[in-house]
């Protein structure tokens, strides 16, 4: 709906009689001000959302929040407009609208937390022990041993008889059936035995770095045998 909106003009006539004067078409006119430092500007606001600039007899739109205003049911809409001082400046405009009715929103989804993937440590050298049976490899034993230790192939040739007659023996040991603490004890006595007998095949300089090995093994063992020295 259209409304016209009138101001009061006072006659220079002896008089002195108020009179009043169109200054233009608005929809839903609300609220009219002037600019602070230039009475002849008029700003009227509508009520859906619309600033009009009046100057000189013409009318513009100075701002459109129609899309940001909530109008019009109730008291619902832009009801007036605060202009700074120095407007002829910045034109700055701080509107004033009525706030928008509440309305049931869907709760907000919470942000999937991504956790990094746990980097894997390197394997050891050496297999941590295990307690079930096939747990000692002979072969496997053989080629880290020959990898950390440069074994010649005579000394690979003498270390693989050992090496399978401790991994048959060990795995006697750990037969199915037997007490936990009676497999260890029968594990602890073949693994000293083997470790002597491959002592006698390494040189100086191996010795010391099987020595190495074997404390790498026991304190990357979880749950390592005590006295164990190839697990």
């Amino acid at each position: 709906m259209l409304a016209a909106l009138l101001t009061f003009v006072l006659g220079v006539a002896g008089a002195q009689a108020a009179t009043l004067q169109q200054i233009g078409g608005f929809e839903a006119p609300i609220y009219v001000t002037s600019d602070p430092g230039n009475p002849n500007r008029l700003f009227v606001v509508e009520r859906a959302g619309r600033i009009q600039l009046v100057e000189e007899g013409s009318v513009s739109t100075f701002a459109d929040l129609r899309a940001n205003v909530s109008c019009c049911g109730g008291e619902q809409g832009l009801l007036s407009i605060a202009l700074a001082p120095a407007m002829a400046e910045d034109k700055p405009v701080t509107p004033q609208a009525s706030p928008a009715p509440a309305t049931a929103t869907a709760p907000a989804t919470p942000p999937v937390k991504h956790h990094p993937k746990p980097i894997a440590p390197p394997p050891p050298l050496l297999p941590t022990p295990q307690s079930g049976p096939g747990a000692f490899d002979a072969e496997k034993r053989l080629a880290n041993l020959t990898a950390r230790l440069k074994l010649s192939p005579e000394q690979q040739a003498k270390l693989k008889p050992i090496l399978e007659e401790t991994q048959a023996k060990v795995k006697e040991a750990r037969a199915p059936g037997t007490k936990p603490t009676a497999a260890q004890d029968k594990v602890k006595k073949i693994l000293e035995d083997a470790d002597n007998r491959m002592r006698l095949v390494f040189d100086g300089a191996q010795k010391e770095e099987w020595e190495k090995i074997k404390a790498e093994v026991k304190t990357q063992s979880r749950t390592p045998f005590k006295g164990t020295t190839l697990e």
